[in-house]
């Protein structure tokens, strides 16, 4: 009877309504719940955590799984952007110092563009390639004491001739 009386309570609350309800559940042989001669009787089934993870392992092992894609993409992505970046440079430079015959200063002012940023994408290439080396333990850190001034004056250079440049 209270079986028929909790079957329209759980329709309307969900199993959750009863989840703080102390139930003991005893088990035969096959699995199937002991009532003992009792059919009057609720059993609620509390799932384990192990359980309820298993929706979340599936998830985070499809997520881990999806970054090494992405890593994998980034890496072989990297390599082959570097390769026509180092091209670009070297023609780039070649031309600017007139090897390959007379140009004007209008012309060596573009290369120079060219050069810089080809050198600006090809520094970030090489960013990407060392990111996803130190996520493979690839490379170890050398830690000194460094003269911050130095590097300040450096990036600043570096900067200052981007924008000149672009």
């Amino acid at each position: 009877m209270a079986q028929a009386n909790l079957l329209p309570l759980l329709e309307k609350y969900d199993k959750e309504i009863f989840s703080s309800v102390p139930v003991i559940i005893t088990k035969d042989d096959d699995g199937l719940p002991e009532t003992e001669g009792y059919s009057n009787y609720f059993f609620i089934e509390q799932s384990t955590e192990a359980e309820k993870n298993i929706p979340l392992q599936n998830l985070t092992q499809k997520l881990i799984s999806i970054d090494k894609m992405k890593d994998e993409f980034l890496s072989n992505t990297s390599h082959e952007l570097q390769t026509p970046f180092n091209g670009i440079i070297n023609i780039t430079e070649t031309l600017a110092e007139g090897n390959h015959g007379i140009i004007n200063q209008r012309q060596r002012d573009e290369l120079q563009v060219i050069l810089a940023l080809s050198k600006i994408l090809s520094s970030l290439v090489k960013d990407i390639i060392d990111v996803e080396r130190i996520k493979r333990n690839e490379i170890q850190f050398n830690f000194q004491i460094i003269d911050i001034k130095s590097l300040c004056d450096m990036v600043s250079r570096e900067r200052n001739y981007y924008y000149i440049c672009s």
